[in-house]
């Protein structure tokens, strides 16, 4: 991730393509996952048609933001802002669960969900920028890197509810 990111960042506007193609097949990838976990075992759980569903709306999705992605930066660029804005609100969210029961440990999974927002922000206000959509994305990459890194060496203290 971290080289990818750095690829981008000197390739500049011409790793628009680069990155459309990136979110292509990382949705690709994601539906077709939910795909096989429904055919291996969502199938026999209630509720499991989530899955598909889910899988075949985001293959469609992959498909279609190929498809439209030489024409304008504009649909990336509504993909990055809305799959950071539902990861920021998402940590934002989980952050506040240990938060409302005395524990400290919120304060890390609160400051990515804010960065995570802060990158939403930024995508919404040079949404038709296909330089700063490069910037932006590598930049999202990098911090993702960082941060997956940053959680491994993270002390994480476990929780125990007496009965």
């Amino acid at each position: 991730m971290i080289v990818m990111s750095l690829l981008l960042l000197v390739m500049g506007e011409d790793g628009f393509s680069i990155v459309a193609l990136i979110l292509c097949i990382s949705l690709l990838i994601y539906g077709i996952r939910e795909l096989i976990y429904f055919f291996t075992m969502a199938r026999h759980m209630v509720g499991g048609r989530r899955s598909l569903y889910l899988g075949v709306l985001i293959i469609d999705i992959a498909i279609f933001s190929l498809s439209l992605s030489d024409d304008s930066p504009l649909y990336i660029m509504i993909y990055l802002i809305v799959i950071h804005a539902v990861s920021g609100v998402i940590d934002i969210l989980r952050a506040l669960e240990p938060k409302k029961i005395g524990s400290k440990a919120y304060k890390w999974q609160l400051f990515t969900g804010i960065i995570n927002l802060l990158i939403a922000i930024a995508c919404a206000v040079f949404i038709r920028s296909m330089l700063v959509c490069v910037y932006i994305y590598a930049a999202g990459l990098l911090y993702s890197a960082i941060v997956q890194i940053v959680r491994v060496f993270v002390k994480n203290p476990a929780l125990y509810i007496a009965p």
